[in-house]
């Protein structure tokens, strides 16, 4: 799992989005992160591409569901993004900060 990793690169997109230079910037950290829509695979996110919703702060990336099968672990079907997408219930984007 490279959540943490992954993270580090989001948040470190964001601040050059806008430009941070200090806790002034807060919100429009918060607001560049929001923005971000898509995390193609990379050095950056090396678990895959990666769709995310700035109303929910959620990212969306494929899942490998896996058997264990004659003593060894195989994969038998990996999702697409579309398949773990859902209608938000809040939007986050609109709350005040």
């Amino acid at each position: 799992m490279f959540g943490c990793w992954e993270t580090l690169f989001v948040i470190k997109q964001a601040m050059e989005i806008c430009g941070y230079s200090g806790p002034q910037d807060r919100q429009a950290l918060i607001e560049a992160t929001e923005s971000l829509t898509e995390f193609p695979e990379s050095r950056n996110h090396p678990q895959g591409n990666k769709i995310f919703n700035g109303k929910i702060h959620q990212c969306f990336g494929i899942q490998h569901i896996s058997r264990v099968e004659d003593s060894r672990l195989n994969v038998v079907h990996t999702t697409s993004i579309e398949d773990g997408l859902y209608e938000p219930e809040a939007d986050y984007t609109q709350m005040d900060l």
